[in-house]
């Protein structure tokens, strides 16, 4: 083999391997960009629903005297959901973001600030979910001893 075609040998051998390079990270991104589709739809659905259903809830318990005290923790609930649906929706243009500057730059970034913003962005709306439902449950046990006090004064007047 001659020096001329040991390089070019040499060459096709680089040309090859960045080539097989560029396809892993090309499989990677689309296997991770599955992934995150699949969760970042599931926060969206998740704030979505749980706003729908309180608001559902709302409805139904606006008119009843009994809810009264506890009205103030479902519209904080809903509140929540509201700001989780917000994050929800603004993780798709982070990580859209978050892609542009990697093919800005023509490789997989891992000092990137719109990764850190993205997972920000996705904690909080998981964050929302759970303060929504705590105000729920929280509300609803405070309105359920609220409830307990005046049926036992209800009760002792009756006896």
């Amino acid at each position: 083999m001659t020096p001329r075609e040991h390089r070019l040998r040499a060459q096709e051998l680089r040309l090859r391997e960045r080539d097989l390079e560029l396809r892993h990270w090309q499989v990677r991104r689309e296997s991770r960009s599955k992934i995150a589709d699949s969760g970042f739809r599931s926060l969206f659905i998740m704030n979505g629903v749980g706003a729908l259903a309180l608001v559902a809830f709302l409805s139904a318990a606006i008119t009843e005297p009994e809810a009264n005290d506890f009205l103030p923790f479902l519209l904080a609930a809903i509140a929540c959901h509201s700001v989780g649906l917000i994050f929800g929706s603004l993780l798709y243009w982070t990580r859209y973001m978050k892609w542009r500057l990697e093919d800005d730059r023509g490789d997989y970034v891992t000092r990137n600030p719109w990764w850190w913003i993205t997972w920000l962005v996705s904690i909080g709306s998981v964050v929302m979910f759970a303060l929504g439902i705590g105000f729920v449950v929280y509300g609803g046990f405070t309105s359920l001893g609220d409830v307990d006090e005046d049926s036992q004064d209800a009760h002792v007047t009756r006896t």
